[in-house]
């Protein structure tokens, strides 16, 4: 099978507009749920409905599928994912999710509100609160509405995060 290398050396090479919670997580990475029916050690705030979890990995394959069915893996590497992490929040596309990428899905009562890439995985918040990272990798949380959390979170539809973006590959 093809592997790909994203491509995003500036802003011609693609986007990366949203963070979507999605059942099927192409990452295969769960995120954390913190409410008031999970105890966590960080969830000082019982009613935070924050859901926490990774949404890029450097080097990790992703299969994917062309129009035509072809199967092939795409990667990003650690540069690539820091520059969409950063450009992510500069653009302020924090508010810009759905639930499995369906625009009449669109969760404009949630955001993300906090990001961060992954330095020292054994000191690193994401670590402290079961997430198993790695160095590089891009870990958001993403506060939920009352509503939303209730519909995606509590009835166990949504398992993790997944980009909404358009990228070049080689």
């Amino acid at each position: 099978m093809e592997v790909f290398k994203v491509k995003y050396d500036n802003e011609t090479d693609g986007d990366l507009y949203g963070i979507s919670i999605v059942d099927d997580p192409a990452n295969g990475f769960d995120f954390i749920a913190m409410s008031n029916k999970v105890e966590i050690k960080l969830a000082s705030d019982k009613k935070k409905q924050i859901l926490y979890g990774i949404v890029l990995r450097p080097e990790q394959k992703i299969y994917r599928e062309f129009e035509d069915g072809t199967p092939f893996q795409l990667m990003f590497d650690a540069e690539t994912i820091e520059r969409f992490s950063q450009d992510f929040m500069k653009k302020g596309y924090q508010r810009n999710s759905t639930f499995n990428h369906e625009e009449d899905l669109k969760l404009s009562d949630s955001t993300v509100v906090e990001s961060w890439i992954v330095m020292n995985k054994e000191n690193d918040k994401g670590n402290n609160i079961g997430l198993p990272v790695e160095n590089g990798d891009w870990v958001v949380g993403m506060k939920l509405s009352d509503k939303s959390w209730g519909e995606y979170v509590e009835t166990g539809k949504a398992k993790g995060f997944s980009i909404d973006s358009f990228v070049q590959f080689e």
